[in-house]
């Protein structure tokens, strides 16, 4: 099984994402003890490559990044993968489920 620890690691980030902007992604990643650098880099540990970026993995074979996470593996690293899932009560990734919630409480 890969590794998905984020702490003491360098990442960079390409694409977009369903879980966030660049900037909420490197607020996630740096919470959890890992440090972001800038896309020209090629001094970091794994790339966080979003959706619309996977066709251009030449280029970061190119600048030498020899880890590339998905954002799905992203997810699993931030303890993330399983709020869907498991419908994590009170989350503040809820707020668009509220409605519907609340609706059944009238029953």
């Amino acid at each position: 099984e890969e590794d998905f620890e984020i702490d003491g690691k360098s990442f960079v980030i390409f694409g977009t994402f369903n879980i966030g902007s660049h900037e909420e992604i490197q607020e996630m990643i740096e919470k959890n003890g890992g440090t972001v650098g800038d896309q020209s880099t090629t001094d970091c540990d794994v790339a966080v490559v979003g959706g619309d970026y996977m066709s251009n993995l030449e280029k970061l074979d190119e600048i030498g990044v020899e880890i590339v996470w998905s954002e799905n593996e992203l997810r699993k690293a931030l303890g993330l993968e399983d709020d869907e899932e498991e419908g994590a009560a009170g989350g503040e990734d809820d707020y668009e489920d509220d409605e519907e919630d609340d609706d059944e409480d009238d029953d």
